[in-house]
C-alpha cells in the first residue's frame, strides 16, 4: 500500500450535508440506512482538510466493552489508499480512550 495518507475526526457540521447527500444517492456506495439506536459518529478529514466520509461507533457496551463499528469513505477515488484504515484507528482511539 505504500505511505499512508494523514486523516483527523471531527464532529460532523451542516457544511457536510451536501457531500451526505451526494454519496446517499449513489448506489454503489450503502450508506443511507435509517438509525435509530445513539451512537457516536465523526467526520473524516484528508490532510487537505476535505471532508471525505464518516465513521461511527454503535450500540456501545461500557460494561462488556465492545461496540459496532461502520465506516464510509465516500469519495470514491479515495478508495484503497489508507484513508479507512486510518480512520478505523482513529475512531478506535478515541473509543477506547472515550467511550
Amino acid at each position: 500500500m505504500g505511505t499512508l495518507p494523514k486523516v483527523r475526526l471531527r464532529e460532523l457540521t451542516l457544511d457536510d450535508v451536501e457531500d451526505r447527500y451526494q454519496w446517499c444517492l449513489d448506489k454503489e456506495i450503502e450508506i443511507c440506512k435509517n438509525r435509530t439506536n445513539g451512537y457516536e459518529q465523526k467526520a473524516i478529514i484528508s490532510e487537505e482538510g476535505k471532508h471525505i466520509g464518516w465513521i461511527d461507533l454503535k450500540n456501545i457496551d461500557k460494561f462488556n466493552k465492545h461496540a459496532e463499528v461502520g465506516i464510509t469513505v465516500g469519495d470514491k477515488k479515495l478508495w484503497g489508499k489508507g484513508y479507512g484504515l486510518l480512520a478505523m484507528r482513529e475512531m478506535l482511539i478515541w473509543g477506547i480512550l472515550t467511550a
